[in-house]
């Protein structure tokens, strides 16, 4: 099957339609008037059903910026969810660093809430060591083992676990959509190639037979100016 996608083939088909269709209704059919009027139905037809291959190419393109822009944005993520996890695991050390040296850092965190919430980033870090920012695979939400960690007194803290949360679920929901459209691609694969080879084709023939039409109607036109002669 010619690669219909590639500028020579077209051109070549191009030249060898133009030169049959010229053969074909000037010289041997020699069609009239109303002939090449009927021909342009035919031209038409074909431009139009051939220019609907561009939507699934279109479609297709728009998938692929879609996929990419998810992946990036899904690798940004995981680093943000990684950096929390670090953290969160050496927070009951940064802490008792804090107490030691009078740095007043997360004075409001009790004792039990820091080993909790160290827990689940050591649990959560475990999780994340199989998974790549070049191959981003999909992982189970890590349960939270205590609920009461939402309603820490401080602040900064509840925002940390708060802000881990939401990246956890938007790379989810990142995931989910990425898995979604390599599917919808997968199901169009058939389509979108039938496209690639059909709609360059019916193009091609459209404009070959509008080239023959053209040449046609300057042939009538020259005989008959002869005839006024």
């Amino acid at each position: 099957m010619p690669d219909f996608t590639n500028i020579k083939t077209d051109l070549i088909t191009f030249v060898i339609l133009t030169a049959f269709f010229h053969a074909l209704f000037i010289w041997i059919y020699k069609l009239g008037k109303i002939g090449w009027k009927l021909v342009d139905y035919v031209w038409l037809a074909l431009a139009v059903v051939g220019a609907f291959g561009t939507i699934a190419e279109s479609a297709k393109a728009r998938m692929n910026l879609n996929l990419k822009e998810r992946y990036e944005e899904s690798a940004g993520v995981l680093q943000t969810i990684k950096s929390h996890a670090e953290f969160g695991s050496q927070l009951p050390r940064i802490i008792e660093f804090s107490n030691k040296n009078n740095l007043q850092w997360y004075t409001n965190v009790h004792k039990k809430d820091a080993e909790v919430y160290s827990d689940w980033c050591r649990s959560l870090k475990v999780q994340l060591t199989n998974i790549s920012t070049s191959k981003i695979q999909a992982f189970e939400y890590f349960k939270r083992s205590d609920p009461s960690l939402l309603e820490v007194s401080d602040r900064d803290l509840s925002r940390q676990i708060t802000k881990t949360i939401f990246d956890l679920a938007t790379y989810n929901a990142n995931i989910n959509e990425i898995a979604r459209l390599r599917e919808e691609m997968k199901s169009q694969e058939y389509r979108i190639l039938s496209s690639k080879v059909w709609s360059p084709l019916l193009l091609i023939i459209a404009i070959a037979l509008r080239f023959a039409k053209a040449t046609g109607e300057v042939f009538i036109e020259i005989e008959a100016e002869k005839r006024k002669h």
